[in-house]
């Protein structure tokens, strides 16, 4: 690309649209930022309504997804030296996966500690992954523009999600939410199958 190409928005999302590795990872890397957000959409409608208890047991919910993501920090970096990242993302995906789908079929405050945990790990996780990823493959002059892109993007699609998480956990249960989250990330594990095989 020429410097006058390169320059502006629209360079940085026609340098994005034809790289192919990092169009892929930048939709995936968009996913956990939508399902963190959804998650606290439903979180605190799951507990009052379906587990029938109260802030106390919201407020320890929401303390073992942040742990899971401190764990998350502590982890990673060993994992990501030990096995390819390609692998680690279907993992990470699918672990979220079984967790949110666990919240959807398991009425118990012990579970959803349990999950919560889980998903703030797995979600945290994916973030440092596939920034690592970006991060090793963005041409360091559109770094700043492809990142504004997905966080835009991941931000948009959060106004009409979150809307409508908050409508069908009204209509049919906050358990509900969770198995919209738990497809959401199941895309994730396939549009992850398109990485390369070096990743």
């Amino acid at each position: 690309m020429t410097q006058g190409t390169n320059s502006g928005f629209k360079g940085g999302l026609k340098y994005v649209l034809h790289n192919r590795l990092v169009l892929i990872v930048g939709l995936l890397s968009i996913l956990p930022l939508i399902v963190t957000q959804l998650f606290n959409v439903s979180s605190p409608d799951y507990v009052a309504t379906i587990l029938r208890s109260n802030s106390v047991a919201y407020g320890f919910a929401d303390m073992s997804y942040g742990i899971g993501g401190l764990v998350s920090g502590l982890l990673m970096a060993n994992i990501l030296k030990k096995f390819k990242k390609k692998m680690i993302t279907i993992t990470l995906f699918g672990l979220v996966v079984l967790a949110l789908i666990a919240l959807f079929l398991g009425h118990q405050i012990s579970l959803m500690y349990a999950a919560s945990f889980l998903i703030g790990l797995a979600n945290s996780s994916l973030r440092i992954v596939l920034n690592t990823i970006l991060m090793t493959h963005i041409d360091g002059q559109f770094m700043g523009r492809a990142t504004s892109l997905w966080n835009g993007l991941a931000q948009f699609i959060e106004i009409f999600a979150s809307t409508y998480i908050g409508i069908l956990n009204d209509s049919y249960g906050a358990n509900y939410g969770f198995l919209c989250m738990a497809f959401i990330m199941a895309i994730g594990m396939f549009l992850t199958t398109a990485m390369s095989k070096n990743s």
